[in-house]
């Protein structure tokens, strides 16, 4: 089985977060509805995860190699 995508389960968790704030959707704990708890809990969260696929992801483009093949001249210090 496939493993779902980070950005694709972050973009689920925005979905739910979404119905839960519209009304769509509601959690229920026996006849206590905790929507409103559960929204506080999931906006940070999902707020972490974000923060923490950004720094993965730029982390990952400073370890690509340069491409320098497409270089026609090169540049002193003193050109600009």
């Amino acid at each position: 089985m496939k493993k779902p995508h980070p950005i694709e389960e972050l973009a689920a968790l925005h979905d739910l977060l979404n119905c839960l704030e519209t009304g769509e959707m509601t959690l229920r704990r026996g006849n206590e509805d905790i929507s409103k708890h559960e929204i506080g809990v999931l906006k940070p969260a999902i707020a972490r995860l974000e923060t923490i696929l950004e720094r993965i992801k730029s982390e990952r483009k400073g370890e690509k190699p340069i491409n320098y093949s497409g270089r026609t001249k090169r540049f002193s210090r003193n050109e600009k």
